[in-house]
């Protein structure tokens, strides 16, 4: 006989459920009128979903994890909240790492260039905001790192920001 066996709430193994894409066109739509909380809530119940697919088998999806990733933190930063921020956008530059230069090194597409200018965005934001910051951790340091970070942008759009 047959094994059933129950959708998963977040959709298959290779795509997101109705919910989900749902969640994602919400944060979306938040985000643009600038309802910062809900976008947040919603790029996280988004995130949530596109976590649970194979993203190895599945580099679209990888993709469109990135995405929702860098979106989130871009509502973190506008809301001056920037230790969450930094965390996603680590992890969607730690992700596109793996295809997101080409082999004169400029970025194979925008998203990567831009995600080091949010994380930029950030790291200039946690200079200012000594309470959000690791004790270790001085101003003058994410001032540095917010500075490597736009360089990194630039020398992956490379000349003319033509990427």
């Amino acid at each position: 006989g047959f094994i059933v066996t129950p959708t998963p709430a977040f959709g298959t193994l290779d795509a997101p459920s109705e919910e989900a894409t749902m969640a994602a066109r919400k944060a979306f739509a938040a985000f643009e009128t600038r309802n910062l909380p809900e976008a947040e809530t919603q790029f996280s119940t988004a995130i949530a979903a596109w976590r649970q697919l194979d993203a190895g088998i599945y580099p679209t999806k990888r993709a469109e994890l990135n995405d929702l990733l860098i979106a989130r933190a871009r509502v973190c930063v506008d809301s001056k909240r920037f230790v969450p921020a930094l965390a996603d956008l680590d992890e969607a530059i730690g992700s596109m790492a793996l295809d997101g230069k080409r082999p004169d090194g400029r970025a194979a597409y925008f998203e990567f260039a831009d995600a080091y200018v949010q994380r930029g965005l950030a790291h200039e934001g946690l200079a200012g905001r000594p309470e959000q910051r690791p004790a270790e951790i001085s101003a003058d340091s994410e001032w540095q790192r917010a500075v490597e970070d736009y360089d990194e942008a630039l020398s992956l759009w490379g000349p003319g920001g033509k990427g």
